[in-house]
């Protein structure tokens, strides 16, 4: 239960970050990109 709502947060969230600041830089947590 904890983890299809985590990984359902950054989903939203990272698409919504600015373009002008780095995806890596608020996103420690998620090394993916």
């Amino acid at each position: 239960m904890s983890i299809p709502k985590l990984n359902a947060y950054p989903l939203p969230q990272a698409a919504d970050f600015p373009p002008t600041r780095p995806p890596g830089a608020w996103i420690p947590s998620a090394p993916r990109c």
